[in-house]
């Protein structure tokens, strides 16, 4: 299993941290992911399939761009 912590900007509310939730959850080999909304980090675990530079393009695209 492979973990991702990334810092990101933007995040304000639980609001934010649902749909970086949700679009986490949809991406492959992605098997679960936290959002800290206080510390602005995004956590991601997964299998051989995830991509962390995909992940911090995802997160970019929504609004959240890395730190």
């Amino acid at each position: 299993m492979h973990t991702w912590d990334i810092s990101v900007e933007n995040i304000k509310c639980s609001g934010c941290a649902s749909s970086i939730l949700k679009a986490m959850l949809a991406q492959p080999g992605v098997l679960s992911a936290h959002v800290d909304v206080d510390k602005g980090i995004v956590h991601v675990s997964g299998d051989d399939a995830m991509d962390g530079e995909h992940l911090v393009h995802r997160l970019n695209a929504l609004g959240y761009p890395e730190v």
